[in-house]
């Protein structure tokens, strides 16, 4: 009986040991970790603080020279077919366009500047009423110019006008006087646009763009087509450093 009891008192102290060591090898472990901890903390602010001084270093402020961009958006129009100051009739139309544009951007003072550049797109229309109908139409290269001003080295707001062609391929008009004709045009484009570009890292980012168009073709031989839309555009835009 006595030696049964000096095994389970050696036992339990060996227990005891045990439990000791592994407490203070987990304490040891947690204190070489915590210096580790701050360390990657004080990398990560670091590593954060030179990217943003690598951007500014890049940009000085305004980002100049080109840029591309593809947007994709909706539109709501109206058409009106116009003889004098009688209009005939009109008709509201929905359509889908997608365009593809360059500018080339130039610093002028406090990260407010100018651009210049051109625009090419395509929208297809779905109209309302059965007297106008389009397969599709095109918007020719034309002149796009205005302002813009850099937030932030990762944002900036820009506003412009700009003047172009625009191509309406076999639109079909219905007139219950004249019966039906069917002819490809090509008229006068106007624009006034807005646009606010979020780059997402240096080079890229996304446009958020609202657009108000106008579009105007006079023949003698036909009747004068008018026509005024607004679209909002979701784009993907590049800017080459």
């Amino acid at each position: 009986m006595k030696l049964a009891n000096q095994v389970a008192q050696r036992a339990a102290s060996i227990w005891r040991e045990e439990c000791l060591s592994v407490v203070f090898a987990s304490c040891l472990s947690l204190e070489l970790s915590l210096p580790a901890l701050g360390q990657a903390k004080d990398l990560s602010e670091e590593e954060s603080s030179r990217i943003s001084v690598d951007w500014s270093k890049a940009l000085r402020g305004f980002r100049s020279d080109h840029n591309f961009s593809v947007s994709l958006g909706v539109d709501g129009s109206n058409w009106r077919l116009v003889r004098g100051d009688n209009p005939r009739f009109s008709v509201a139309s929905q359509s889908l366009r997608s365009e593809v544009s360059y500018s080339f951007h130039l610093p002028l003072l406090f990260g407010i500047g100018y651009y210049l550049g051109t625009t090419f797109g395509v929208r297809s229309d779905r109209f309302s009423g059965s007297e106008l109908s389009s397969y599709y139409s095109i918007l020719l290269p034309g002149l796009d110019l205005g302002v813009v001003w850099n937030v932030a080295n990762n944002c900036r707001i820009n506003a412009g006008y700009s003047f172009s062609w625009q191509r309406l391929d076999s639109l079909k008009i219905t007139d219950l006087n004249d019966g039906v004709a069917k002819s490809s045009l090509t008229g006068e484009a106007v624009s006034y646009r807005a646009g606010l570009d979020y780059f997402f890292n240096i080079s890229e980012a996304l446009r958020v763009e609202y657009e108000q168009l106008t579009f105007f073709y006079s023949s003698p031989s036909i009747l004068d087509l008018e026509i005024n839309g607004r679209s909002v555009k979701l784009g993907y835009l590049k800017h080459l450093l």
